[in-house]
């Protein structure tokens, strides 16, 4: 079959089978159009020429007349002799009285023709342009026509003119055209369909390359790409949409399997450290103290797995693309400075020095602002030494971005944790050492913050020297 139907779909066809159809529809419309055209012009031809032809016989026989009142043997050899000689141009003519008695004609056409079979005769003055075709007994056809003459220049004296063409010969040329053209059609319409088939699965075949390709395309093979650099643009723009597709489905497939696998890692320390405990107390018989013991113990991991899941489920909220945050505009100065009242009695025990510098009208969610720099201040104070310095400047860069940057003279991270610093759970190796009881959360939800702002975030930082991360807002409330 040149095209079939999509089996889950009722009667519905499939996009190469309406190919295949319309393309056979429309060459079937352009070869018949041609042939009707092709017939009608060789069928006007020939009828002009035999019409063409029956009328200079009229014309002559008028020429005749209008000049020798009366020339009988001028007739006698235009009328019968010449009718004659013509081989294969066999006409009759005849001419007679008003009266209908037959001056002279061609032998033998009172046995061919009546005369009640001959049209109308047009006026003397008049060309007669159409004819009368009429078939014989035996199967012949004729081309009639009548015309009156005038004798002389006397408009009362007339004589009447028959004239009839075998136009068999023509007419069995175009029955001949008529079978012909008939095969033709049927034969352009088979080869159309043929044509069309391999015409429409050619075009196909980029489409089904993709569906071949997708059908390899699993979880565990996201890396699969289709290759359309020789395809049309129409099909090639499709297939670069798609590999982009599932260059996003791979990643995002990577995140999450990372995510999966960081998430059961983080839980699985401090669920087994309550198993432990629980395991050891239950061992044996104790007092009340010890008990208390353990249940201080086991609260502080419910604390962390609490801490936890709460910046989980706000990470899953802000990746949330139908997130919206309630911008205002604020002074980020006296943001930053309410944060920094929280760090007030930690920086005067560990001798830490805090400046503020700068100011700017931020355009903004207040209370994801304040959350984003309070972890990063989180962090600068966790991996500051005792008498750092941890300095704090607000300025507006450009016209549209505000930037406010944390710096401090600690540890330092390296250059090699620097690009995974803001994905999930990801901690170095300094980090654990330092605070072991971390998640590796803070500075992911720094990060998804900031996307929710349509911000930048920058890090430069030297292992002894200390970090600087800035934090780029847009300032316009456009």
């Amino acid at each position: 079959m040149l095209w079939k139907r999509d089996k889950n779909s009722s009667g519905s066809w499939s996009i190469t089978g309406r190919l295949i159809f319309w393309f056979t529809v429309s060459s079937f419309a352009l070869l018949a159009f041609t042939s009707g055209f092709l017939y009608w012009v060789l069928n006007q031809n020939l009828l002009n020429t035999e019409k063409q032809f029956l009328y200079n016989k009229i014309r002559v026989a008028r020429t005749i007349l209008e000049k020798n009142p009366q020339p009988l043997d001028m007739l006698h050899e235009e009328v019968a002799w010449e009718s004659s000689a013509h081989q294969f141009a066999k006409f009759y003519s005849q001419i007679s009285y008003a009266s209908g008695d037959t001056i002279v004609e061609t032998p033998g056409m009172k046995k061919v023709f009546k005369a009640s079979e001959f049209p109308k005769p047009v006026s003397a003055d008049k060309i007669p342009d159409q004819g009368k075709k009429w078939r014989s007994s035996n199967g012949q056809v004729y081309l009639m026509m009548s015309a009156w003459i005038v004798v002389g220049h006397q408009t009362h004296k007339r004589r009447l003119m028959r004239i009839a063409l075998d136009v068999s010969h023509d007419d069995a040329l175009m029955a001949d055209y008529d079978r012909k053209m008939l095969i033709v059609l049927l034969f352009g319409l088979f080869i159309s369909a043929i044509i069309g088939g391999i015409v429409a699965r050619k075009g196909m075949k980029p489409l089904h390359d993709i569906t071949s390709a997708t059908k390899k395309i699993t979880s565990s093979h996201l890396d699969e790409r289709i290759n359309a650099e020789k395809w049309p643009r129409e099909i090639r723009s499709l297939a670069t949409e798609f590999n982009e597709m599932l260059a996003r489905l791979e990643g995002a497939f990577n995140r999450l399997s990372q995510f999966s696998a960081d998430l059961a890692h983080e839980l699985r320390t401090p669920i087994n450290n309550l198993m432990g405990e629980a395991e050891v107390s239950l061992s044996r018989k104790r007092n009340t103290d010890e008990y208390r013991q353990v249940l201080e113990s086991s609260l502080e991991e419910y604390g962390r797995l609490s801490r936890m899941i709460d910046r989980l489920l706000f990470l899953a909220h802000t990746e949330n693309a139908e997130t919206v945050i309630n911008k205002t505009s604020f002074s980020a100065n006296e943001a930053v400075r309410t944060i920094m009242d929280f760090y007030e009695a930690l920086s005067e025990e560990r001798h830490i020095t805090c400046t503020i510098k700068g100011d700017a009208e931020l355009f903004a969610d207040p209370m994801l602002f304040r959350r984003a720099v309070n972890n990063v201040l989180s962090n600068s104070f966790l991996y500051t030494s005792d008498g750092g310095n941890i300095s704090i400047k607000i300025e507006k860069q450009a016209p549209d971005n505000v930037s406010v940057c944390v710096k401090d003279d600690g540890i330092g991270i390296e250059k090699k944790h620097l690009e995974r610093i803001f994905d999930r759970f990801y901690r170095s190796d300094q980090s654990h050492s330092i605070n072991p009881g971390g998640s590796g959360l803070g500075l992911a939800i720094v990060k998804s913050i900031m996307d929710l702002h349509d911000g930048v975030i920058n890090i430069e930082s030297e292992i002894g020297k200390g970090t600087k991360i800035c934090l780029g807002f847009p300032a316009d409330v456009g």
